[in-house]
């Protein structure tokens, strides 16, 4: 999940240097605090050294709001970890990726992907 274009949207047009670099430092924080059940959006908003008001702002530029980008990067994440056969069961993956609960991370993860994720590592395994 190194590619920036997945969480920043190319298709609302080309990216300013300015957003590219904030796609990059905004990756490198997802990357380090997913896992974290606590992480949020003002917590993202400071890691990024902005108001709550300018992370809506700047993430509203490549197509995003904080929340549903936090929800989408762990997702994400699971899938990965799944591919890589590093868990076996849902409640592992669910408090790898930051949710406290397996049942909310497996309704989203259904949301998301449209398959459980129970169903995804039967297929893997």
């Amino acid at each position: 999940m190194d590619r920036l274009s997945f969480f920043c949207d190319e298709n609302k047009g080309i990216l300013t240097p300015h957003q590219i670099e904030f796609c990059r430092k905004l990756h490198l924080i997802m990357n380090s605090f997913h896992g974290d059940a606590d992480f949020n959006a003002s917590k993202l908003a400071e890691h990024l050294d902005l108001s709550r008001r300018q992370l809506y702002r700047e993430m509203e530029r490549i197509g995003y709001t904080p929340a549903p980008y936090i929800r989408v990067f762990r997702m994400e994440k699971a899938k990965e970890h799944i591919s890589s056969n590093s868990v076996r069961r849902v409640k592992e993956l669910a408090y790898r990726v930051g949710y406290k609960s397996a049942e909310t991370f497996s309704d989203h993860f259904y949301q998301h992907f449209q398959i459980r994720p129970s169903e995804l590592l039967r297929e893997v395994a």
